[in-house]
């Protein structure tokens, strides 16, 4: 990057230049390594991953030439260029594309950023009530296209107005049509105020999304805090002798994914687990239903604005025609898990 590396490279690496050195890296890579996982090129956010910084004529030159087409992004030429290196040597140059993505959300009153990555905020600013309010819906913006945030001049962000909502599904659609079996990864991420609630509850959702939406590897940025310590051990650790939230996804959705976000898994032992994030001020009477499988009763884990400590919240014993009910606290993330009913041949 020539703004963090100058004297190295002062001008902005071109398109030739990107493909050309990742050409020849994977191709030592492969040698020498060949079962190593090689990812690329380390888009930094969403202006890196739409135009790679090149003027709106440049690329525009760039993508008719090589795409014949004026709307797509730098990924579809990214990808497009690899997949035909690999068509002409038989080697595939990456196995995964990555992004390092860093919310461009803003809260409305602070007109502050989400992610403080320029110390520009004070603590209190982190967690006020609008940059709360912020966070806990920025998770949104990696999978609803109907969501929209606020950049740093109270209007809609240019990460919406240019097309990047809905960034995990945007870059699914170029891998689908530029470079089939090419994985995903974010190896670096960051929602900020991890030493508090809005934090911990912002990144359960977060790690969610990611497993639902089969992303192959993600890197958290920073150092780990109470509040991030408890998201992630709510998946991986949630009764503290290293239980683990299930390893097969199965669908779930909610009506109102402004307040709530929800996930779920089978385990090994075909047990459901279910998670949970209220994303308000105000408890959530929450009647589940359940298709595909039969459940005797449950568990439930959770933390949230009262504690980083993940505790056992309660039991599940009214399931009733594959459904049951559950009031998830205000400002909580919750780990339900039901015990499957043996069935017989």
């Amino acid at each position: 990057w020539n703004q963090t590396h100058a004297r190295l490279h002062p001008e902005k690496t071109s398109p030739d230049e990107l493909i050309k050195k990742t050409v020849e890296l994977s191709t030592v890579s492969r040698n020498l390594a060949p079962g190593a996982d090689i990812y690329g090129p380390m888009f930094f956010g969403w202006t890196d991953a739409y135009h790679w910084g090149l003027s709106a004529i440049q690329f525009t030159k760039l993508n008719k030439a090589i795409l014949n087409r004026n709307d797509a992004w730098f990924v579809d030429y990214y990808l497009d260029t690899l997949r035909k290196v690999e068509e002409e040597t038989g080697i595939r140059p990456i196995d995964a594309v990555a992004f390092h993505w860093y919310p461009e959300s803003y809260g409305p009153l602070t007109k502050k950023r989400i992610v403080d990555l320029d110390n520009e905020s004070s603590d209190a600013e982190l967690i006020s009530s609008d940059m709360i309010e912020a966070r806990l819906q920025a998770p949104r913006a990696l999978w609803d296209s109907k969501y929209t945030y606020l950049g740093n001049n109270g209007g809609t962000s240019y990460v919406c107005t240019q097309g990047g909502q809905a960034i995990i599904s945007k870059i699914k659609n170029s891998i689908n049509n530029y470079y089939p079996g090419t994985k995903i990864a974010f190896t670096e991420f960051e929602y900020d105020a991890e030493d508090h609630w809005s934090g911990g509850l912002c990144l359960v959702d977060v790690l969610g999304v990611f497993a639902r939406e089969d992303v192959y590897l993600a890197c958290k940025w920073d150092t780990f805090k109470k509040y991030s310590i408890a998201a992630y051990n709510l998946y991986l650790n949630y009764d503290g002798n290293g239980s683990q939230y299930g390893k097969t996804s199965v669908y779930a959705m909610q009506s109102d994914t402004v307040s709530l976000s929800s996930f779920a898994s089978i385990d090994e032992n075909k047990n459901l687990h279910i998670v949970v994030v209220n994303k308000t001020h105000l408890e959530q009477n929450t009647t589940f239903n359940i298709e595909n499988g039969l459940y005797s009763d449950g568990v439930v884990y959770g933390f949230g604005q009262t504690s980083s400590n993940i505790s056992q919240l309660g039991t599940i014993d009214n399931i009733e025609n594959s459904s049951f009910s559950y009031t998830v606290p205000a400002y909580s993330a919750i780990h339900i898990i039901l015990n499957v009913i043996p069935q017989t041949e």
